[in-house]
């Protein structure tokens, strides 16, 4: 009950609540994306072994666990229909792309370093989260105490080109897009809230540090994605990492009505 009257907002938007996770022991869930109907979860590995995406359909079964040659925090994970690529961040500044469905690797793009500034936090580059949007790709880093940044590149057949950038708030964890709003999701802790900003957005504008809506959410939130006018919210505390330690626990794949939260 207490949770309930805590997060009574959140609840009240809450559309339905997809289906529960079973992750192993060593997963902790970190980027989420939909692709022809499939749902794709990244998880790093708290036993340092190779991170994965997991195929679900969606009634939760899952399809087959993808290995992934890296050892990353894995971080967001995003899908352009233009060329059949799949975009997940890797280690020390960089993302891969991988063939669709095949999640054959083709290319490792130095973001972080290459091009506008840097992604910087603690003195280490950084690609916390991405998503692709109308044929571009926007890369950003979570900064615990400074705003963050968001790269935005160019996707064409064989290849991603910078075009710009803006400054977004501290302790972002994904972005995703619906109509001339961009959504931001913000967390950071097992016990502190998590927040979901509200933009107006334009491609010309480099500073999202005032936002025009913001709803109070359970904490460790993560990578957010819109697919037919719904919003998808993925929650770091379903793994087992965290269950037994955050104040309020999500354990399930949960959907809200995008339009009311925009309106």
């Amino acid at each position: 009950m207490f949770g309930i009257k805590r997060y009574r907002k959140y609840n009240s938007l809450l559309k339905e609540k997809l289906f529960s996770y079973n992750f192993l022991d060593n997963e902790v869930p970190q980027g989420l994306c939909i692709i022809n109907n499939k749902i794709y979860i990244t998880c790093y590995k708290t036993d340092n072994s190779n991170s994965c995406v997991i195929e679900y359909d969606k009634k939760g079964n899952e399809l087959r666990r993808i290995d992934l040659v890296s050892k990353a925090h894995v971080g967001g994970i995003g899908y352009n229909k233009k060329n059949n690529t799949v975009y997940i961040c890797d280690v020390n500044g960089t993302i891969s792309s991988y063939r669709y469905p095949s999640f054959k690797k083709n290319n490792t793009y130095d973001i972080a370093f290459s091009n506008g500034s840097k992604l910087i936090e603690k003195e280490k580059l950084v690609c916390s989260y991405l998503t692709c949007h109308n044929d571009i790709l926007y890369v950003g880093s979570f900064n615990l105490r400074k705003n963050g940044l968001v790269k935005k590149y160019n996707i064409d057949k064989t290849n991603i080109n910078y075009i710009g950038e803006f400054i977004v708030p501290n302790k972002v964890q994904g972005l995703t897009f619906y109509k001339n709003n961009m959504i931001i999701s913000r967390s950071y802790g097992r016990r502190k809230n998590s927040e979901l900003l509200i933009f107006n957005y334009d491609e010309n504008k480099t500073d999202y540090l005032k936002q025009n809506k913001k709803y109070k959410f359970p904490p460790m939130l993560e990578q957010i994605t819109e697919m037919n006018n719904d919003l998808y919210l993925l929650f770091e505390s379903s793994s087992n990492k965290y269950k037994n330690t955050c104040k309020y626990v999500v354990n399930e794949l949960t959907i809200i009505d995008i339009d009311k939260i925009v309106n």
